[in-house]
């Protein structure tokens, strides 16, 4: 996880004022890259995170707000799907 020291904290003007900000889509993007790292589909990390891979293609693209905690599940979901398809 990035330290929050590095964390942008720039708002977002293309939101409209939904609370969203340049974080949502930047960490969004960081989660995308190492799921297709792993080569996971949203599907399966979702199935592991027990959520929908529409929920966290709205994480991905930055139009819902991603948590420090959503962060934490996603990452600990690609962990285990991992650890899954290596068996």
């Amino acid at each position: 996880m990035i330290p929050m020291s590095e964390k942008p904290t720039i708002a977002c003007r293309v939101c409209g004022g939904l609370g969203r900000t340049r974080n949502d889509r930047y960490y969004g993007g960081l989660m995308r890259a190492k799921r297709l790292a792993t080569g996971l589909s949203l599907r399966k990390v979702a199935a592991t995170m027990k959520s929908s891979a529409s929920y966290l293609s709205d994480l991905e693209t930055g139009r819902r707000h991603v948590s420090d905690a959503t962060m934490q599940r996603i990452e600990d979901a690609l962990v285990v799907a991992v650890s899954k398809e290596r068996q």
